[in-house]
């Protein structure tokens, strides 16, 4: 038990290292990508949907945007990288996971096509408090955390 709690502190700690240096935004955007940017900076969504099928879990994988493009979030294992949004194709470079194994056969295989398709770009649109990734082989859904008529 010490020794997996070892392994995953260690884990959060090199993230957080080698993204310390990562606050600067990428160079100036065309003002297409940065109003696209701004629809998803400062907010959270929660996984609803997975290749057309509802996601059954009381603790859903997430996704944030935060300022200077970075995203963080979780499926199995936590992930932070720099979001890139250029022609309605969203990227997420250096995308770093923590390294756990995943209990969770389909979480484990979410993962990894999450990772695969982040990192070459998906296809994304944002309507009402939905956000659609689309890549090669991955359909997801997320509902935004907080709509934005509740949202403080």
């Amino acid at each position: 038990m010490k020794g997996i709690f070892l392994r995953y502190a260690l884990s959060v700690g090199v993230l957080m290292l080698v993204t310390a240096g990562c606050d600067h935004p990428p160079e100036a955007p065309t003002s297409t990508a940065a109003q696209r940017w701004s629809q998803l900076e400062r907010n959270d969504f929660l996984l609803s949907r997975y290749n057309g099928i509802a996601f059954p879990s009381n603790k859903p994988p997430a996704l944030s945007f935060h300022r200077g493009h970075r995203v963080t979030g979780n499926i199995c294992n936590r992930f932070t990288g720099l979001g890139h949004v250029e022609n309605n194709q969203l990227t997420i470079t250096p995308l770093l996971f923590a390294s756990m194994s995943c209990t969770n056969p389909e979480l484990n295989t979410l993962e990894s096509a999450f990772r695969t398709a982040l990192t070459k770009g998906v296809r994304i649109t944002l309507e009402n408090d939905e956000l659609h990734l689309q890549g090669d082989e991955l359909d997801l859904v997320y509902t935004r955390k907080w709509p934005r008529s509740a949202k403080p």
